[in-house]
């Protein structure tokens, strides 16, 4: 084929692409909303997820001046969570640091962290980076779904769904846990998750498991207070570099 039908070719599967993921979002959004999104829990290594999300999103780096760091303790806690789910979530968040950057250091941390008992109940994960930011009147908005930032050259430039975080947020809340979002403009954001241990979930009688997993799960609460990709990463991200996060 001649370079104009590559071209046409390249066009052509780029579409499709961003279509699937659409459609993709929007089905995963109207399941939870209508509480009819299954999770099938299971002890999860937080380590294993976070090196596959990272291996996997070093190919999304391109020619930018970007590194990944990790810090992940070899003895860090299992959580009681849906592998599949947690790993779109971290796919988001890395995907959006990556997409948003053009330089600097993306980090993905975890760690233990007290609710208040001081007996390290919670496991949290931090993704940090060194993009452009985003203003702190606009943050609580990057939650809502199917909504983006106004007057962002990024936003434009890498157009998505706006559905992105918001079905990371919920997705989170299902699994008992909270999801946060800090940033400054011209020093980046850092996006927190964080989740219950095994043992302390286990111990309030919260989840009931069969043979084959899946615990009963309430439905998702229309709460929307708040909310990766050279095109998209499965679940849609937004990181840093340009305020906008989808």
């Amino acid at each position: 084929i001649n370079s104009d039908q590559q071209r046409n070719l390249v066009l052509v599967h780029d579409s499709a692409k961003r279509l699937s993921l659409l459609v993709d979002d929007i089905l995963n959004f109207s399941k939870i909303r209508a509480g009819k999104m299954d999770l099938f829990f299971e002890d999860l290594a937080l380590q294993d997820t976070i090196a596959t999300v990272m291996s996997v999103s070093r190919g999304l780096i391109g020619d930018k001046d970007l590194q990944l760091e990790t810090s992940v303790p070899a003895d860090l806690p299992t959580v009681p969570a849906d592998a599949v789910r947690i790993q779109q979530v971290l796919f988001n968040l890395v995907g959006n640091a990556i997409k948003y950057s053009e330089r600097g250091t993306i980090r993905v941390e975890a760690f233990l962290q007290d609710s208040g008992g001081g007996d390290g109940d919670q496991v949290s994960v931090r993704i940090s980076d060194e993009g452009g930011g985003i203003p702190a009147e606009q943050l609580e908005r990057i939650w809502r779904p199917f909504e983006q930032l106004e007057d962002d050259v990024d936003t434009r430039r890498f157009s998505g769904t706006g559905l992105g975080l918001a079905i990371a947020r919920e997705l989170i809340e299902k699994h008992g846990g909270t999801i946060t979002a800090g940033s400054e403009p011209g020093r980046g954001s850092v996006f927190t998750l964080t989740l219950p241990r095994v043992n302390e979930l286990a111990e309030s009688g919260g989840l009931r498991r069969s043979k084959k997993t899946a615990p009963e799960i309430p439905a998702a609460q229309p709460a929307f207070a708040f909310q990766p990709s050279t095109g998209d990463t499965g679940g849609e991200a937004v990181p840093a570099g340009s305020g906008v996060r989808t």
